[in-house]
């Protein structure tokens, strides 16, 4: 583990986040929030032992790290084939070869049924 010193970012800033506030502050959260994301989502906080309580510290690094595997990732543009169609154009073609092959095989089911229901032709008596 880095000491205090050690841990000086090369922009001036302490790699070190010394309190809830900072935390917070470093993820434009409330305290509440961080203290909540610490509990329940594993957010990487550390804490000084003393006797009665510890104070907590964090690594700049190591927050941000954490913060963005749980971003969901980003939106994909729609990728450009051979042809310069995009990926939407090909699902929508898909879509409506489909339908097409859906109605032939309900004209060819309704024939089916009509053929099947036409009256018998036999004399009654």
């Amino acid at each position: 583990m880095a000491s205090a010193t050690e841990a000086l970012a090369t922009d001036g800033r302490s790699e070190v986040l010394d309190s809830w506030k900072e935390i917070a502050a470093f993820l434009q959260r409330g305290i509440r929030t961080v203290q909540r994301w610490e509990r329940t989502e594993g957010l990487p906080v550390r804490r000084h032992a003393h006797l009665k309580r510890g104070s907590v510290y964090a690594l700049r690094s190591e927050v941000a790290l954490w913060f963005r595997a749980r971003q969901f990732p980003p939106k994909e543009e729609p990728r450009q084939d051979l042809h310069g169609h995009n990926q939407l154009n090909g699902h929508i073609a898909r879509q409506k070869a489909l339908m097409g092959e859906v109605q032939l095989q309900l004209k060819r089911l309704q024939v089916t049924q009509a053929q099947m229901i036409r009256p018998s032709r036999t004399p009654a008596a």
